[in-house]
C-alpha cells in the first residue's frame, strides 16, 4: 500500500487559505473603507456637496406656501435617500449620521407644517442645520 503525499493537501490549503485572505481583505475595504486621505476627503466631500444641495432645496421649499412645497419636499426626500446609501469611511460614519438625522427632522417639520401641526417646524430645522454646518466643517 502506497502512502500519499501530503503535498497536494498542503498546496490546496495554501490556496484556499489565499482565497479567503483575498476575500476578506476586499471586504473590509468596500464596507468598512479604512479613514486613509483620500477616502476621507472623498467622503466628506460628498457630504459637503449633498448638504449643499439639500439647503438650496431646503430655501426654495421654505419660500413656497403651506399647501404647495411638495415638489421641493420630494427633492429632500430623494436627497436624504441618496445619502443613505453612500459607504463612508467609519472615521466619517459621525458626520453622515448627523446629515441624515438633520435631513429626516427637516422633512419631519416640513410635513408637520404642510399638516398644519406646528408652525415652529421650520425655525427648529434652520437651527440644527446651523450646527450641522459647524460639525461638517470641523469647527465645533
Amino acid at each position: 500500500m502506497q502512502k500519499s503525499s501530503p503535498f497536494p493537501w498542503l498546496v490546496s490549503g495554501l490556496i484556499v487559505l489565499l482565497i479567503v485572505a483575498a476575500v476578506g481583505t476586499y471586504t473590509w475595504y468596500t464596507l468598512f473603507r479604512p479613514c486613509e486621505v483620500n477616502a476621507v476627503k472623498e467622503a466628506s466631500d460628498f457630504l459637503v456637496r449633498q448638504l449643499k444641495t439639500y439647503d438650496h432645496v431646503y430655501q426654495v421649499a421654505v419660500t413656497a406656501s403651506q399647501t404647495s412645497p411638495e415638489h421641493p419636499v420630494n427633492l429632500l426626500k430623494q436627497i436624504f435617500m441618496d445619502t443613505q446609501e453612500i459607504i463612508v469611511p467609519a472615521c466619517m460614519q459621525t458626520a453622515k449620521d448627523e446629515l441624515i438625522n438633520y435631513m429626516g427632522t427637516v422633512i419631519s417639520a416640513f410635513e408637520a407644517f404642510r399638516a398644519g401641526e406646528f408652525p415652529c417646524a421650520i425655525e427648529s430645522g434652520q437651527q440644527v442645520r446651523a450646527v450641522l454646518h459647524s460639525v461638517i466643517e470641523g469647527e465645533l
